[in-house]
């Protein structure tokens, strides 16, 4: 069973995962300590990460993927602005490296949580 939570925070962090880990646990009949709690967070973190730096994509049941996507080089220009911020006609020019980058797709059951 999940606990109900009242979010006062604008955005959630470890400690509030933290609180309603405890509070789940104990509406279950065990007890388990918040420092039990952190570590273990923590080493999930961990694991992300590691799975990430090394190609892998992480699975959030519920809450959606990273993965792993590549990207091209591609050429840009940026507009050269005066003090006043209006374009001088001048641009600068250069090329985005290839590369990596992380991408988050969210799961069905979050994007229908969000447009319900």
């Amino acid at each position: 069973m999940t606990p109900k939570l009242t979010l006062n925070e604008e955005e959630v962090r470890e400690a509030v995962y933290a609180k309603a880990i405890a509070k789940g646990v104990k509406m279950n009949g065990q007890d388990v300590t918040k420092t039990i709690i952190d570590d273990i967070l923590d080493i999930k973190t961990d694991v992300a990460i590691e799975a990430i730096a090394s190609g892998k994509g992480v699975k959030e049941q519920g809450l959606g993927s990273l993965v792993i996507k590549d990207h091209i080089a591609r050429p840009y220009k940026t507009p050269i602005l005066d003090d006043a911020g209006q374009p001088t006609g001048e641009t600068l020019e250069g090329i985005t490296p290839a590369g990596k980058h992380v991408k988050f797709e969210v799961s069905e059951e979050l994007f229908d949580a969000l447009n319900a």
